[in-house]
């Protein structure tokens, strides 16, 4: 299991679920993925970059990853 946090996001990555398809990677408009030759799976090596559109952890086969977010809306969308 790999974790990457930052501020708001954390990336959890089951490494041995990866099942190499790179969708992830493919999917990623921000280029937050690279493949790791030496873990033979796709991690976010740029998570700054993660806009937490979630169109990565739906496209993984493998179900592998969960993007989760550490901080809570300051506001109520549905006030405005």
């Amino acid at each position: 299991m790999l974790e990457v946090t930052r501020e708001d996001v954390r990336f959890d990555v089951d490494t041995d679920r990866c099942c190499g398809c790179k969708r992830c990677i493919r999917t990623c408009m921000e280029d937050v993925w690279r493949w790791d030759e030496e873990r033979k799976c796709a991690i976010p090596k740029y998570p700054d970059e993660c806009v937490k559109c979630y169109q990565c952890e739906l496209a993984c086969l493998g179900n592998c990853f969960e993007i989760v977010p550490l901080t809570v809306m300051q506001s109520d969308p549905l006030e405005n």
